[in-house]
């Protein structure tokens, strides 16, 4: 096919150079939550837990088996290694009265799931589920508690449960309680009355921030998240394709983010696409504040306070992948949510922040959870395996990509084209393609075999040439990637 990277860059090898210090690589994309392989697990094994914990304990095993209620005590830290699966064999809860620090990884995210997940239903039943993650009149006192980089699925809030509110909140309760974070999560395929991901509560004020909230069900309302006298932070999340089931009450107002007598701060979060059954009154935000929702993509919301209604222009819903494509009104649109929120070094994917999306030069986060990065890795970068590097850009648009042994400068150059991370001096041009503005272009490289390699590093970027006729060429990120020990 004309323009085609394969053919013209044909494969390229790369010799073993220079060592120097490790580098982060691409991570795999945030759908990807399978059990690491053995020699990555936090430690072999499986574990059984239930009941109280109540001296400071951290789970660290490959599998931690829930098999009965799970209640950490005043006063007491429950931490939770990088890449474990919690998996619960019941309709089971995790209730948090002390402290939770559960913090993985962009390649090591922590799993909470069901461990019969092919049960899972649309209904109130308790097969195939658990119940979710509970900050339910948990003592300020505590310190605070903390998840990232973590996958929250297959839970339910049925109404059966012996709690509070046994209805809300199919992934997440927080009532009475501020000092918790939840960044760079995923919160999908769970179930609540109200709240089919979260349930916010009584002067509940946690910080959401860059979340990918995806199919998740209400069974009668508040799709994604159910906000009732409370003041949360949402900044960058991804919230879409959430639904609620209202066949039984069709002539009700339905929404995604309902907010009762509450002022949730909504700052460059997309909204989209979540849908009731029965759409007769339906929106995407109910009883936000105008004042505290700014720079949001909210689909059919006003264009005022600098939110506007676009499509978001994701690359494959259907199929699980949520970043933005390539023209997405998104891209480098977000904006300075204020000093209230805190700065984020990464997306959910783990790119670092801000990414000069759109290629006009000026590095600028984007709205939403995942940012546009115009130069990524696809594969694992490990000794004698191919891999391939994504490009985006725009239609018909030339590209000539450079490579250097090492990592990047440690200060970037300042040229007319934008930021350069690589030395000068070292550029080794790989080649031209031309982008399309769909579908990345894909260049192949294999690469070194000898296992020597192992810990060397190399650095990529491109300049594309022409993004737009009045800026002209521009660099892309840099790419950074570090050979692998393991199997190709």
């Amino acid at each position: 096919m004309p323009g085609s990277p394969a053919r013209r860059y044909g494969c390229r090898t790369f010799a073993a150079g220079d060592r120097t210090a490790a580098v982060v690589s691409q991570p795999a994309a945030p759908s990807d939550t399978q059990p690491l392989p053995p020699d990555q697990d936090p430690s072999p094994g499986r574990i059984q837990v239930s009941g109280s914990i109540a001296t400071d304990t951290r789970w660290s095993a490959a599998t931690v088996a829930v098999v009965g209620d799970v209640r950490v005590e005043d006063g007491v830290t429950l931490s939770i290694a990088p890449g474990v699966r919690v998996e619960f064999q019941g309709h089971y809860r995790l209730d948090v009265a002390g402290t939770l620090h559960a913090v993985g990884t962009p390649q090591r995210r922590i799993l909470f799931t069901s461990a019969e997940p092919g049960l899972f239903a649309i209904d109130r039943s308790t097969l195939g589920c658990w119940n979710g993650i509970h900050f339910e009149g948990t003592r300020a006192t505590n310190a605070a508690s903390h998840l990232a980089w973590c996958v929250l699925e297959y839970s339910k809030a049925t109404g059966t449960e012996n709690r509070p509110y046994p209805y809300a909140g199919g992934a997440l309760s927080v009532v009475d309680f501020s000092k918790l974070t939840v960044e760079s999560c995923i919160l999908r395929h769970n179930l609540a009355q109200y709240g089919g991901a979260l349930f916010l509560y009584r002067n509940a004020a946690p910080r959401i921030l860059g979340n990918l909230i995806v199919d998740n069900h209400a069974l009668t309302n508040a799709a994604a998240l159910y906000c009732g006298y409370s003041q949360p932070m949402l900044v960058n999340n991804t919230i879409a394709a959430n639904s609620i089931h209202n066949a039984a009450a069709p002539f009700e107002e339905t929404c995604a983010i309902l907010c009762f007598l509450s002022k949730p701060l909504l700052v460059n979060n997309i909204l989209h696409d979540n849908a009731a059954v029965v759409p007769v009154a339906h929106g995407q935000l109910w009883g936000g504040k105008a004042y505290y929702v700014r720079n949001n993509a909210i689909e059919r919301y006003p264009a005022i306070g600098g939110n506007f209604p676009h499509e978001p222009l994701f690359v494959d819903p259907q199929g699980g992948d949520w970043r933005l494509r390539w023209g997405s009104p998104c891209v480098d649109a977000g904006t300075d949510p204020g000093p209230v929120a805190p700065s984020r070094a990464s997306d959910l994917a783990g790119s670092p922040l801000p990414v000069d999306g759109d290629l006009d030069r000026v590095e600028q986060v984007d709205i939403g959870a995942l940012e546009l990065v115009p130069l990524a890795l696809r594969g694992r970068p490990v000794v004698g395996s191919r891999i391939a590097l994504e490009l985006l850009g725009p239609v018909g648009a030339s590209a000539r990509l450079y490579a250097t042994r090492g990592g990047t400068l440690p200060v970037p150059l300042r040229t007319r084209y934008g930021e350069l991370d690589l030395d000068p001096q070292r550029l080794l041009p790989l080649g031209l393609t031309v982008t399309s503005g769909g579908p990345a272009a894909l260049i192949p490289l294999a690469l070194p075999p000898d296992p020597g390699a192992v810990g060397s590093s190399f650095a990529f970027q491109a300049l594309v040439d022409p993004v737009s006729p009045l800026s002209g060429p521009a660099w892309t990120n840099a790419l950074e990637v570090t050979l692998q020990a393991g199997p190709p």
